[in-house]
């Protein structure tokens, strides 16, 4: 019985104690430390997280000494924060070892965010420390983008020896994830040609089979073909907007259609796939209920696209 109680003094006393050690400052947070034989690292697990459910506060706010604490480490790998109205802030020091400056960029590798504001450290005349900002997202014009990718992508430099702090203000009415890449310079553009080169395949691929199937229709005049026409239409442009193709592309200066591209995409394939569905498989002839609910599943996209 002694030894059962001395176990759980013991067991209460570990919980104490971790409970009494202050979560670590900024400056005890390493962060990054940059390896010249490293192309691309991923952020998530560098990062402090902090977030505004207000979502009114500035750099200066963050930044002071009253929210300095509040930043707690993300602890993954890719950011993930689901469906949320409050802004999230990011925080990672990066320390440049190398005695020359260095150039790097950071990718946010999620293209359907509202709002991401990048803060970088710099000095002013007097060599007073100051934060400027880069803005990009769907609520400012693709033009607006420091550098013209489909992701969110900034300009970073590094002075030799030196260790800086970095924030990132993330905002968005869908899903908020993200997924951080820093890339060295020649790495980052070496990469995006080869990605580029897949989705080339990946988007010609569906329209061809999409022109295929258009002119089955127009030979054999059945309607389940360009039910199956728009709906591998809708869907394309669903994923197009999703990895950021069509802001870039097909309506880079429209931020409504960005904003409610998604939606209305998802909506007509929903709807489109039901009608093809219902026609192809002769379901008011063969299954009479389940042809009733397909139309209501399509009347049901229709509803969400508009």
């Amino acid at each position: 019985m002694a030894l059962c109680r001395l176990s759980h003094l013991l067991a209460v006393a570990c919980v104490l104690v971790a409970l009494a050690v202050p979560r670590p400052a900024l400056s005890d947070y390493s962060g990054l430390i940059l390896s010249p034989r490293e192309d691309a690292v991923a952020l998530g697990r560098y990062v402090e997280v902090l977030e505004d459910p207000s979502a009114e506060l500035g750099i200066d706010d963050v930044r002071s000494a009253g929210r300095t604490g509040d930043f707690v480490p993300s602890g993954a790998e890719t950011l993930n924060f689901g469906y949320t109205r409050a802004a999230v802030w990011l925080r990672f020091r990066v320390t440049n070892p190398l005695p020359r400056r260095e150039d790097y960029l950071l990718e946010l590798r999620f293209p359907p965010l509202d709002e991401v504001d990048f803060y970088s450290p710099e000095r002013d005349e007097r060599g007073a420390l100051r934060y400027a900002s880069k803005h990009a997202g769907d609520m400012l014009p693709f033009s607006a983008r420091e550098v013209e990718h489909r992701n969110h992508v900034f300009r970073v430099s590094l002075e030799p020896n030196g260790s800086e702090v970095f924030y990132l203000r993330l905002r968005t009415r869908g899903v908020l994830t993200a997924p951080i890449l820093f890339w060295r310079h020649d790495a980052f553009y070496a990469h995006n040609v080869n990605e580029q080169l897949i989705y080339g395949l990946f988007y010609g691929g569906g329209v061809a089979l999409l022109l295929y199937n258009l002119m089955l229709f127009l030979s054999l005049r059945d309607r389940a073909y360009l039910y199956y026409v728009l709906y591998g239409v809708a869907f394309l442009v669903f994923l197009l907007v999703f990895d950021g193709y069509a802001y870039q592309y097909l309506w880079p200066e429209s931020m409504w259609l960005q904003s409610h591209g998604l939606a209305t995409a998802l909506g007509l394939a929903l709807s489109f796939g039901a009608l093809f569905a219902r026609r192809f498989l002769d379901m008011p002839r063969v299954a009479p209920a389940t042809s009733a609910l397909l139309g209501a599943i399509a009347a049901m996209g229709f509803a969400l696209a508009l």
